[in-house]
């Protein structure tokens, strides 16, 4: 029987520490050989949609399974993709054109030893799931070991996961969260500050959210860097989900920040 998930059953099934643990078990298969994926595949429309000036069509997918998980995993992603601006901000879009005002991604597992589908659902909440796991592990093994104060740039879907998953793993005594849209910001700190019960505070600037830090994350939409590599001390961990590939150009960190890395 294939089963049929939302998003809301989705999260409810997933927690932070079952998606890290599963996240560190199956790139720890991938390393010993025993785990397979396709790198991503993006294919963008060369015409402008008629309907969204200055947004073209995109289709996106990508797969992988492990003999562990028992699974192979297909997702597949149709989207109207372009960019928009936030206080002058550069940044990823991607618009909800679909029928009721709906994003349109799925994720297809596959049982690898009965070959039959086993599971369909939205791609939306198990996606921020995933990007926020990776991180974590990432930090788990590469961060100080008790980081006191965590520099947040994001204020949305991804910067909201990212923040539940670092908390579960670190004790941060404060927590500054920047983006360009102040409102947003403090929304966001007010919000994640009562869900979490941790001291989270909307930072004045990105300079502020990088002074003083000793543990950076970048989890935002941006096109362009969100900090100065110069404003980076010795010993501070920075850690970045927006980088470029062939389709796509944006970025989180400055060549200031890669040279100065270890």
């Amino acid at each position: 029987m294939t089963l049929l998930l939302n998003n809301e059953e989705v999260e409810k099934a997933l927690t932070p520490e079952s998606t890290i643990a599963a996240t560190e078990n199956v790139y720890r298969e991938l390393a010993e050989g025993a785990a397979f994926n396709r790198a991503r595949s993006q294919v963008y429309l060369p015409v402008e949609s008629k309907a969204n000036p200055g947004f073209r069509y995109r289709f996106k997918s990508q797969e992988g399974g492990s003999a562990g998980t028992g699974v192979w995993a297909l997702r597949i992603t149709s989207d109207m993709a372009g960019h928009s601006f936030t206080a002058g901000v550069k940044r990823r879009r991607i618009l909800p054109v679909a029928t009721g005002n709906r994003y349109c991604g799925l994720v297809i597992l596959f049982d690898i030893e009965r070959i039959e589908p086993i599971a369909i659902m939205p791609d939306g909440v198990i996606q921020k799931m995933r990007v926020a796991a990776l991180s974590a592990v990432g930090a788990k093994y590469l961060a100080p070991a008790k980081p006191q104060i965590l520099g947040l740039f994001g204020s949305g879907w991804q910067a909201s996961a990212h923040l539940e998953y670092l908390c579960s793993l670190f004790d941060f005594k404060t927590i500054k969260v920047f983006s360009p849209n102040e409102q947003h910001r403090r929304d966001f700190a007010e919000k994640m500050a009562t869900k979490l019960k941790r001291n989270i505070v909307a930072a004045g600037s990105a300079k502020e959210t990088v002074e003083g830090s000793d543990f950076i994350q970048a989890a935002t939409a941006s096109w362009d860097a969100v900090f100065d590599g110069h404003w980076i001390e010795k010993g501070m961990y920075v850690a970045s989900i927006g980088g470029s590939d062939a389709s796509n150009k944006r970025r989180e960190i400055d060549d200031e920040t890669i040279r100065r890395a270890p």
